[in-house]
């Protein structure tokens, strides 16, 4: 079975229904377990990946009403052990500080790539306040979850409910969050107990655009 045939999303899925399995008696999950899992406003996406995984030979169905099935995870799940997911929680901005927005979506990471004993997070970038970083408009940052980072470090931050990705400093008694695009002001943070630290850049990541 050719594993290419099954997409980032699909993969992702599958290792949740062989997890579900295994802890569950070796039963399959419910349509309603795989909807609620990954936040599908809707029954439509699930529905639509079973198909997917019955035309690519990868589900049986057991029943004639489509209640039950059985799926052959370990010849198309081979590779999925190399792999972590990651959730992306929203968009973080490079530029002024904005409302973060919540997307929820999920990426894969090599583990090779990452500390197993840290707990990751993304966002998508918007704005073009740390192009100096190389860090653009468009970009997901993966980030180590952490509420306290070396200052001069990039990290995404937030205040007042609102989120920016900046290189932290110290300035006296205050915090400074400083861009690397010289059109931007430093954004100093004066005694605000709403400032905290949400996690600190471990990796960029970038889709090239055709």
């Amino acid at each position: 079975m050719d594993n290419g045939l099954l997409t980032p999303k699909e993969k992702c899925i599958l290792k949740f229904m062989k997890k579900f399995a295994s802890k569950n008696g070796g039963n399959y999950p419910k349509k309603s377990h795989i909807q609620c899992h990954f936040n599908y406003k809707s029954n439509n996406s699930v529905t639509q990946f079973f198909n997917s995984l019955e035309e690519k030979g990868i589900l049986s169905w057991l029943d004639k009403a489509k209640k039950f099935y059985t799926i052959k995870v370990d010849e198309c799940c081979e590779d999925l052990s190399q792999v972590r997911q990651i959730y992306v929680e929203g968009l973080v901005s490079a530029g002024v500080l904005k409302e973060a927005v919540n997307e929820r979506e999920e990426i894969e990471i090599a583990k090779a790539m990452l500390n197993q004993n840290k707990e990751y997070f993304a966002l998508k970038v918007y704005g073009d306040s740390m192009n100096g970083d190389y860090i653009i408009d468009g970009d997901i940052v993966v980030l180590e979850e952490t509420t306290e980072t070396p200052f001069g470090t990039i990290a995404a931050v937030q205040v007042n409910g609102e989120a920016t990705l900046k290189r932290i400093f110290k300035k006296g008694k205050d915090i400074e969050l400083v861009a690397s695009n010289p059109s931007y002001k430093p954004i100093l943070v004066t005694n605000d107990p709403t400032f905290k630290v949400l996690g600190k850049l471990h990796t960029v990541i970038r889709q090239l655009r055709g």
